[in-house]
């Protein structure tokens, strides 16, 4: 859903800005605290031991379109 599409973004900024709040707020024209709260709840939607930093989450979120687009880009 739309919650879901939101922390996605979020993370995969997070992830792209050196997991930087600080930047991702900046890039989202968020506050820091709403990135922290994003990603909180993303934290509670992922497998327990997800690393919010590990290369397979972001390939994952990178992949996400591509599977779900039934593998058209």
């Amino acid at each position: 859903g739309n919650r879901e599409a939101t922390l996605r973004e979020t993370l995969m900024v997070y992830l792209e800005s050196g997991q930087n709040a600080r930047a991702t707020a900046s890039r989202l024209a968020l506050t820091e605290r709403t990135v922290a709260n994003r990603l909180q709840a993303a934290r509670t939607l992922l497998p327990p031991g997800t690393d919010l930093s590990s290369l397979e989450l972001a390939l994952a979120l990178r992949l996400m379109p591509l599977v779900k687009g039934g593998g058209r880009a």
